[in-house]
């Protein structure tokens, strides 16, 4: 599994909303219409709280976190 980290600036505005964990990113189409998508980001520690509820023997080294997005490998339980 694979995901943006998150970079200021790339891949439209990030909203939040107040009572709500999740955060959102507004896109814009060509056509000039924006929508509200879900999109949250996600630190090392939290991917490995995440994943380790679903993946065998799941730790730091399941986990490559780089400058644009991060990817995990696991195997299910």
């Amino acid at each position: 599994m694979a995901d943006n980290v998150y970079v200021p600036g790339l891949g439209g505005k990030l909203i939040t909303k107040e009572d709500d964990e999740n955060t959102y990113k507004l896109r814009t189409l060509k056509d000039g219409s924006e929508n509200l998508i879900l999109k949250n980001y996600f630190s090392v520690d939290e991917l490995i709280e995440i994943f380790n509820r679903y993946a065998e023997e799941f730790d730091r080294e399941n986990v490559f976190y780089g400058d644009r997005y991060w990817y995990v490998i696991y195997e299910l339980r």
